[in-house]
């Protein structure tokens, strides 16, 4: 997943929150992550009931997107190909492809539902 660093700025926190930019670990494909912030967005819209109360449990983290890359986060292991950053793949041995015992690629399409 991604790193988290959180906003050493000193601006003012959004809404009282710290904000947090997120770094992307380098191996992982932007398709992935934009799949990933559909989720997180998805994670935020279910905290509330359906009288419209926070429930119970942490807050999440105000995310920000950044252009912050982290080289040197190890990849994870036994991924669907299109989780991984072509450009990256392009850039390993044979035998560090074959280390990742990457599986096919998925469809990274969100149902209507979950997009609503």
């Amino acid at each position: 997943m991604s790193g988290d660093e959180t906003d050493r700025r000193g601006e003012q926190p959004v809404t009282g929150q710290r904000k947090f930019f997120v770094v992307r670990p380098g191996w992982r494909s932007q398709e992935v992550t934009r799949w990933l912030r559909v989720i997180d967005g998805l994670y935020t819209v279910r905290r509330f009931s359906l009288d419209g109360r926070a429930t119970r449990g942490n807050w999440v983290r105000h995310r920000m997107d950044s252009d912050r890359v982290a080289w040197d986060r190890l990849p994870v292991g036994g991924l669907p190909e299109n989780f991984y950053d072509a450009s990256w793949l392009r850039g390993l041995s044979a035998e560090e492809r074959d280390s990742l015992e990457m599986q096919p690629p998925v469809n990274l399409d969100h149902s209507a539902e979950v997009l609503r």
